[in-house]
């Protein structure tokens, strides 16, 4: 069960950011520190787009994470060549834990966990990550929650596909039915035909609504439930089209 959640910042809670920033261990990763306070501070002008979270264990305030639309940040930083021509697709997340008794004990695991579906609830297909190579921990973490290494770019990515486990798919035999019958699929096998459309399936092409995954391909969706990995039903589109964003 998760022990963490996330509420939004807000101006009492700014002494307490700065304290942490300043803290030894993690200064040593954010410096410059001033950047950060003028971004947060600018958070209802400037940096509308930046969003601020407190994380907490209870009542108890324990980090900061923020995320924003990579989109958004074109011209005010370099992702190694990387390019954003669309907004809302790939996002960026930060994330400390500031509280010294937190540290070492899983929630930096939890907290980037949490984050993640957090952002790819709101619309991203992929996640991407630039912590320095010399932060051990940091790395750690993101691997630890399946983000991998781009030797390409030089960061780290994870895309709302990595969080399909298409081995795990199934469905019911009632579902496999529905499935059959509005594909016109035939005697084909239809979990592994499912499997080999997620499988090709672009990572635009998948979204996550609620408690289910839609993977749209060349005339069809897919819903999958998030939680069991359960084929829920699939149904045809016009030709040519995918499922949009919301």
């Amino acid at each position: 069960m998760p022990t963490l959640t996330f509420r939004k910042l807000e101006d009492s809670d700014l002494h307490l950011i700065e304290n942490w920033l300043n803290k030894p261990y993690i200064k040593k990763w954010y410096d410059p520190i001033a950047d950060w306070l003028v971004e947060i501070n600018a958070r209802h002008g400037e940096y509308f787009w930046l969003h601020h979270f407190i994380v907490m264990h209870g009542n108890t305030p324990i980090g900061f994470c923020q995320y924003y639309d990579c989109f958004d940040s074109v011209g005010l930083e370099d992702w190694n060549g990387r390019k954003f021509p669309n907004k809302g697709e790939i996002y960026t997340i930060d994330y400390l834990i500031g509280e010294e008794d937190y540290l070492g004990k899983g929630y930096g695991k939890e907290l980037i966990g949490l984050l993640t579906e957090y952002v790819f609830l709101h619309g991203a297909s992929e996640i991407i990550v630039d912590p320095d190579k010399e932060n051990a921990k940091s790395n750690g973490v993101l691997k630890a929650n399946g983000y991998v290494f781009d030797d390409e770019f030089g960061f780290y990515r994870k895309t709302l596909k990595d969080s399909i486990d298409i081995q795990k798919l199934h469905t019911t035999p009632m579902g496999a039915e529905r499935i059959r019958r509005n594909l016109g699929l035939g005697n084909a096998d239809v979990v592994e035909w499912c499997k080999n459309a997620v499988a090709n399936a672009p990572d635009s092409a998948i979204v996550r609504r609620g408690k289910n995954w839609y993977v749209s391909g060349d005339g069809f969706v897919i819903t999958i439930n998030v939680h069991s990995h359960t084929i829920i039903t699939a149904h045809k589109l016009k030709p040519n089209r995918y499922l949009k964003k919301e």
